[in-house]
């Protein structure tokens, strides 16, 4: 944990000290390999001799047992724990450092629903030498009480009143980081944020890629497909229209496969819904023996096993009502697919100008895109498979996190 040294810069002669701690989520989603990556990547430039710094990462985390029914006493209760957990980490962290006085800094690279965040502004006012920086990947958490109550159900008002505090904390942060300027003007345009809070810093560091690992892992050569859809959030992906322009690539071929792996998270009632809907729009396209789900029961698709389908050269089709970064993109950019996408302002300023990434309007023009490549001209495909992996590689962790962790240590 290089803990002899200190995040350190100067002001005149006058060294100022920062102790850094990193909060982790235990979900195991973007948010988290976001910030796994983060502290591997902290070590690495440490080990170079890059930056200096005292880095206690803790893993800020639920209890892992499932209950069958969630009470509103076991809810909060899990709440009270998480806020514990914190206190007890600024409290240590306090105490050792005592002699030196340093400012600590505390990080959280994910944002809500997490009730840590929201009051994490409040221990400001019993300790002073308190910085607080949040890196924020979803784009605005404010959806309307109708799809709150279905989404969480007789919890919606809890959620409710959970997402305006989480937005009336993020006004006392000091520094606070988003992956693109949609996700930012997202926060300004609807108003969540209070333009009397000046002395914030507001930084647009976008994200990066774990090319290592990601390159490291095998393709599942066992999966026959022509093109996947991947997703670990399904329940706010566009799968209507990627069955819709799928359905009109088999009227042209009749032996193509498309391949939808992830889950259908969120609540029991939500999953069987979206899956019911899903299975009746594959019955009613005529797409049966066309259109395989991978996986869809599991809680959880092991990244791991997600990365494992992106097969070099094949396509991988996209669509999405929110998106900030997709990392899913990134990946399988890396590993050599063509992704066809449908328009979006976030994954347009991420990945416009990548000529690996074919953005439409419709579904029709998907699907002719999809035929061009599977049809027409495959030698462009293997050209294009060859330029996402170079344009891949430009997403560097070494780079983000040297930028990041300026922002959040300059006074």
């Amino acid at each position: 944990m290089f803990r002899n040294s200190r995040l350190s810069s100067r002001s005149g002669n006058r060294v100022l000290k920062k102790e850094l701690i990193i909060l982790l989520p235990r979900t195991k989603g973007g948010g988290y390999i976001y910030a796994i990556n983060f502290i591997k990547t902290l070590h690495k430039l440490a080990k170079k001799g890059l930056i200096s710094g005292s880095v206690t990462p803790h893993v800020l985390a639920e209890s892992e047992t499932e209950t069958k029914e969630t009470t509103l006493i076991n809810l909060v209760s899990r709440k009270v724990m998480l806020i514990y957990q914190f206190l007890r980490i600024v409290g240590t962290t306090s105490k050792h450092n005592k002699s030196s006085k340093p400012e600590i800094v505390v990080f959280v690279p994910f944002e809500y629903p997490y009730i840590v965040q929201s009051i994490l502004p409040l221990i400001k006012l019993i300790k002073r030498n308190i910085k607080l920086g949040i890196k924020i990947h979803s784009s605005v958490p404010l959806y309307s009480m109708r799809s709150l109550i279905r989404y969480f159900g007789r919890f919606a008002l809890l959620a409710f009143l959970g997402m305006k505090l989480f937005l009336f904390a993020l006004n006392f942060y000091d520094v606070l980081m988003f992956p693109c300027k949609y996700t930012a003007n997202n926060y300004y345009s609807k108003g969540l944020l209070s333009p009397l809070r000046r002395r914030r810093r507001f930084v647009i560091s976008g994200g990066a890629l774990d090319l290592d690992y990601i390159l490291s892992i095998e393709p599942n050569y066992g999966v026959e497909y022509d093109a996947v859809f991947l997703s670990s959030k399904i329940t706010i992906k566009d799968i209507i229209s990627i069955l819709a322009a799928w359905k009109r690539v088999t009227t042209r071929l009749h032996n193509v496969k498309l391949m939808i792996a992830g889950v259908f998270s969120g609540p029991t009632l939500l999953k069987k819904k979206l899956r019911t809907i899903t299975d009746k729009i594959i019955e009613e396209f005529g797409l049966q023996g066309k259109v395989e789900i991978f996986n869809s029961g599991e809680r959880f698709l092991e990244r791991k096993k997600f990365i494992s389908l992106m097969i070099p050269k094949k396509l991988l089709v996209y669509s999405s009502y929110e998106d900030s970064w997709p990392l899913v993109i990134g990946e399988a950019l890396a590993r050599g697919l063509i992704v066809i996408v449908m328009e979006h302002p976030a994954i347009r300023e991420v990945f416009g100008s990548c000529p690996s990434v074919i953005t439409c309007k419709t579904p029709d023009q998907m699907s002719n895109a999809v035929l061009e490549l599977l049809t027409v001209n495959k030698e462009r495909r293997e050209n294009l498979s060859k330029i996402a992996v170079d344009w891949a590689s430009k997403f560097s962790y070494e780079r983000l996190v040297t930028y990041e962790i300026k922002s959040l240590t300059s006074n």
